[in-house]
């Protein structure tokens, strides 16, 4: 099997631990059933040998084939980063724009302030009061 009794002094315990096993264990048992898997009753062969469930294999063969389909990950050394940080300086950009925006609007506002002064200043004349003065001049 793939690891040694916890209780070296050979007593029964009441009740048993649950099983463990070793990556180079389930590699090595899948590896067998894989070259055995055309020969008639070889693979339940392996597996009462080896004491197994055919369901621990199946999960065994499923693990092993999501590891490989992701990949080896890379290991950074050092510490790892913040993963608040993209959030944060994406928080920073987006008060900093609000504060651009709120700087714009305040000079619309006096712009239009402004505006509206000049024209109470200088009021526009009615298209009634040009021909009422054209009337006039003629």
């Amino acid at each position: 099997m793939a690891k040694e009794p916890k209780n070296p002094s050979g007593q029964i315990e009441d009740k048993p631990g649950r099983r463990q096993f070793q990556p180079e264990y389930k590699l090595r048992i899948l590896q067998e059933l894989d070259a055995n898997r055309d020969t008639r009753g070889a693979i339940g062969e392996i597996l009462r040998r080896e004491g197994l469930y055919a369901s621990q294999a199946a999960v065994w063969k499923r693990e092993l084939e999501a590891q490989l389909a992701e990949g080896i990950k890379s290991r950074k050394r050092g510490p790892k980063s913040d993963p608040s940080v993209p959030l944060r300086k994406d928080n920073e950009r987006l008060e900093r724009q609000n504060a651009r925006l709120k700087e714009e609007n305040r000079q619309m506002r006096l712009i239009i302030a402004a505006q509206k002064k000049i024209a109470e200043m200088f009021p526009r004349p009615h298209p009634e009061d040009a021909d009422l003065e054209s009337e006039r001049g003629a």
